[in-house]
């Protein structure tokens, strides 16, 4: 897990380094958007995921469908790196990576990002309100613990947004947002058929995120 997040890292580095050059509103223009943050919410107290059965042959020590599990108050660290082109001076299409931490999980999120300036104080160089919304899928890099026979997988990912953008001298600009993460997932375990049980199960991730970071 270590190494993925080494690898995610050194490659923000590279792109954020390869978008570096000139004005930030020059239309058509690449632009990398990099930001670090908590991600705030709700999680089960208990090391597993609510539980759905096809079929089951013996009882166990697990939470029936529907079942109220205790949850806690939780705080993971998000990573987002948006890379796309300035469509129009005020429109932002591309692609956008991340990875984020969750209490049982790490997952790789990959989408279809948007960014939309609302509010700008002058024509061109002043501070912007604008509207960010990210659609995509995250993968998930995390291995279930002392249990050979599950696979986690990943699932649809939301995260729709608002932030600020400071511009600074050199032509980059300090970036802050907040907005809502909406992140499914699952773990599917495949036994033996001897073993007579299917078994899949399933969570959604709600947060709040707070970021900030740089454009460039």
């Amino acid at each position: 897990m270590k190494n993925s997040v080494y690898t995610f890292l050194l490659c923000i580095l590279s792109i954020s380094a390869f978008g570096q050059s000139d004005s930030l509103l020059q239309a058509g223009r690449f632009v990398n958007i990099t930001e670090f943050g908590v991600a705030f919410g709700r999680a089960p107290a208990y090391q597993y995921y609510p539980v759905y059965y096809d079929y089951i042959v013996w009882p166990g020590p697990y939470p029936y469908p529907g079942a109220s599990l205790e949850k806690k108050n939780v705080q993971n660290w998000t990573i987002s790196s948006f890379n796309g082109f300035r469509l129009k001076p005020k429109t932002l299409l591309g692609l956008t990576v991340g990875l984020d931490n969750y209490t049982q999980d790490l997952m790789l999120p990959l989408s279809l990002g948007l960014r939309q300036t609302l509010l700008q104080k002058q024509k061109s160089e002043g501070a912007s309100l604008f509207a960010s919304a990210d659609l995509g899928y995250g993968f998930s890099l995390a291995k279930v613990k002392d249990d050979e026979y599950a696979d986690k997988k990943g699932g649809w990912m939301l995260n729709p947004g608002i932030g600020i953008r400071l511009p600074m001298k050199n032509g980059a600009a300090i970036v802050f947002t907040a907005g809502y993460k909406r992140q499914a997932s699952r773990v599917k375990y495949d036994y033996p058929e001897e073993y007579q049980l299917a078994r899949q199960d399933k969570a959604t991730r709600h947060r709040f995120v707070l970021r900030a970071g740089f454009a460039f």
